[in-house]
């Protein structure tokens, strides 16, 4: 009885401690502190033993990256928290693999674990799809007039 209570404690004081997507910068810098570094829409965070590095939409968490800090596999347990933890409450489908990716979707969010780099990128379609276009936008400004 006292690990069930144990284990149940650490899961929910865990499902507490990474950034969700929908978060403002100041809700995510209230989880890990300053960023190590920041550009114009990305932060880059380290907290405890994991890299994240959070790309925002419109100054919302729309893509968060993470990485352990020694570059290990991620577990299964692991992808399921922090998938569950950037779900917004959505059910998660069974993952498909294609070649060093792993795919997940849910209703709204797509996941990808990178067996190479041992990454998992969560993010919001609606956002990711406008961080595209204004991506592409200021790739075609950059290349006018070359």
């Amino acid at each position: 009885m006292k690990i069930g209570c144990c284990i149940a404690a650490l899961v929910l004081s865990g499902s507490i401690a990474f950034a969700r997507i929908g978060e403002t910068a100041a809700q995510i810098e209230k989880r890990y502190g300053k960023p190590t570094s920041s550009s114009p829409w990305t932060n880059a965070y380290l907290y405890n033993d994991l890299f994240i590095i959070v790309t925002f939409d419109d100054g919302i968490s729309a893509l968060e990256t993470y990485e352990k800090r020694n570059s290990a596999p991620m577990t299964a347990g692991e992808i399921r928290h922090l998938l569950k933890t950037n779900g917004g409450g959505a059910k998660w489908d069974e993952p498909s693999r294609n070649g060093f990716e792993v795919h997940y979707k849910a209703t709204g969010r797509s996941g990808e674990y990178n067996t190479v780099a041992n990454t998992l990128t969560v993010a919001d379609y609606t956002a990711l799809r406008r961080i595209i276009a204004r991506n592409q936008a200021l790739d075609a400004h950059k290349l006018k007039g070359l």
